[in-house]
């Protein structure tokens, strides 16, 4: 069966992009969560939407399910090491990780269509924290929609998509709002 992650999204509005700005994140409350996404540019999916399941080999050669994460805020990025907005991210999604995986945090760096060789020097080389995890036939990325890069979905604790973010727009994963962000999210 066909799973298109992209159908159930809504379009950014310029007004959403504006709020990125003008709304401090708070304690919210999980009817908050939506509109605090969309303020940091995020998609958010029209309906409910379960994340379609994957199982990749990382780099350290483990075999890894997103059903196995469940109970986890999950982070899928899609990336490749040839992508110049992906490089620029990656500093910012590994101090992201490195600042929240003790509170349940997951981020899981799924490379597009490259060798292990390639995608394991490219990780040695930037310290990369957070498992990598091989898509070497472009199917995963495929199910997800994921043609262009990077791409972050966030999956709930409850195996649901909550949001995307198309693009690398330069603001840090790791900045005080989107921390907060996360934070809110794990408080879910």
């Amino acid at each position: 069966m066909t799973f298109h992650v992209r159908a159930p999204f809504a379009a950014l509005s310029v007004a959403a992009l504006a709020l990125a700005v003008a709304v401090p994140l708070r304690a919210a409350d999980k009817s908050d969560i939506p509109g605090l996404l969309k303020a940091a540019g995020f998609q958010i999916p029209k309906s409910e939407t379960e994340a379609p399941d994957f199982t990749l080999s990382s780099l350290n050669g483990t075999q890894v399910s997103l059903s196995a994460l469940k109970g986890s805020i999950v982070l899928v990025n899609f990336w490749a090491t040839w992508c110049p907005p992906c490089q620029a991210e990656i500093p910012s999604l590994k101090a992201l990780y490195e600042k929240l995986k003790g509170k349940g945090l997951v981020i899981l760096g799924v490379d597009i269509a490259e060798s292990a060789d390639v995608v394991g020097t490219f990780a040695r080389d930037r310290k990369m924290t957070f498992p990598v995890l091989l898509d070497s036939n472009n199917s995963v990325a495929m199910i997800y929609a994921s043609q262009s890069i990077p791409v972050t979905y966030i999956i709930d604790r409850t195996g649901n998509v909550l949001a995307r973010k198309v693009g690398f727009d330069g603001s840090a994963w790791d900045s005080p709002e989107n921390v907060s962000l996360v934070e809110e999210l794990l408080a879910m």
